[in-house]
């Protein structure tokens, strides 16, 4: 599988460090992307406790991010057919 490079600034690590340490049971920052909104595209974040095994990790200055390549449509081989209006 081919994945997309991501680039987490330090200041957008610092963030997302200081938004998981005020949730004791979620310890991670997870971003996927799926079909839908005005562009095409709706951005999922969400806290987790722990990455599933198709997450690929990042970790920058205390923060870790996991990315789903796997449930992503962005990053998906394929290309969706369904169509949204706004």
């Amino acid at each position: 599988m081919t994945t997309a490079s991501i680039t987490v600034t330090e200041r957008a690590a610092q963030r997302i460090a200081q938004i998981v340490c005020n949730e004791p049971d979620k310890k991670m920052f997870r971003i996927r992307v799926e079909g839908g909104g005005c562009s095409g595209f709706e951005y999922r974040f969400d806290l987790v406790l722990k990455a599933e095994p198709e997450d690929a990790v990042i970790e920058h200055a205390d923060a870790k991010i996991l990315v789903d390549y796997s449930r992503s449509t962005i990053w998906r081989a394929r290309r969706s057919t369904t169509s949204t209006t706004c």
